[in-house]
């Protein structure tokens, strides 16, 4: 019996670009996707990268689980508009991620990706 290590498979960079109902410009996210199994999504706060949580997500692959992390508007490739924006905004951005990534029949945990759904 050996001791192995899984060989860490870097994240996959992605776009995902959608119009939302009250804006006319296109909104484009980056997000970073690595692993496979159950999915986590890791939020960064506001005006931080998802690159802050390199080793977090490295650590979870490690025991099985696929690392989903956005980048938010104006970090890395993410733009869209940025003023007025609300929570509906930022959740409509991780909806977006989660509907590119997973499909339509993706399940949401996190309370900012339930508030469209609660108004």
């Amino acid at each position: 019996m050996t001791n192995a290590t899984p060989e860490k498979s870097p994240p996959s960079r992605r776009l995902v670009r959608y119009r939302p109902r009250h804006e006319s410009p296109e909104v484009q996210i980056e997000y970073a996707d690595q692993g496979a199994g159950p999915v986590i999504c890791i939020l960064p706060s506001l005006a931080r990268s998802g690159r802050d949580y390199d080793v977090v997500a490295f650590l979870l692959q490690q025991d099985g689980f696929r690392v989903i992390r956005p980048e938010p508007r104006g970090i890395g490739r993410s733009q869209g508009p940025m003023s007025e924006l609300s929570m509906h905004d930022f959740a409509a951005d991780v909806a977006a991620v989660y509907m590119d990534c997973l499909g339509p029949s993706g399940t949401c945990t996190s309370d900012p990706g339930r508030a469209p759904k609660i108004d």
